[in-house]
C-alpha cells in the first residue's frame, strides 16, 4: 500500500483510492499511477514509463504513454494530486497547491 496525498494505490489488491473512493482504472492506468506514486515526487522518465506498459511482444510508442497519463490526469482530478509533465524527460507527480506537500 503505498499514499499520495489523497491517493492510496494498493498494488497487490490492484485497487486504487482517493479517500475512500475506488478509482475506476484500466489495467495500464492502473500500472502508471503505480510507478508515479512508487516514484513521487521524483521524475519518472518517460522511458521508462513506455518500458513499464511495454508487454514482450507488444511495443509501445510516446503517444501511448501520453495518452494512459492523460486519461489518469482526468481521474484524478479533484484529488489533490496531479501529474506535471517536464517536457522532454517525463511526469512526476505533485499535491496541488492549497494541498500542501507531504
Amino acid at each position: 500500500m503505498l499514499h499520495y496525498g489523497r491517493v492510496t494505490w494498493l498494488g497487490d489488491e490492484g485497487h486504487a483510492y482517493v479517500d475512500d473512493q475506488a478509482l475506476e482504472l484500466l489495467p495500464r492506468e492502473f500500472e502508471v499511477l503505480g510507478l508515479l506514486i512508487r516514484r513521487a515526487p521524483r521524475l519518472v522518465p518517460k522511458r521508462a514509463l513506455i518500458e513499464a506498459l511495454t508487454e514482450r511482444n507488444l511495443e509501445l510508442g510516446d503517444g501511448a504513454a501520453e495518452l494512459y497519463v492523460s486519461r489518469l490526469r482526468r481521474k484524478l482530478v479533484g484529488s489533490g494530486t496531479t501529474i506535471r509533465t517536464m517536457r522532454g524527460f517525463g511526469y512526476f507527480l505533485a499535491l496541488d497547491s492549497d494541498e500542501g506537500a507531504g
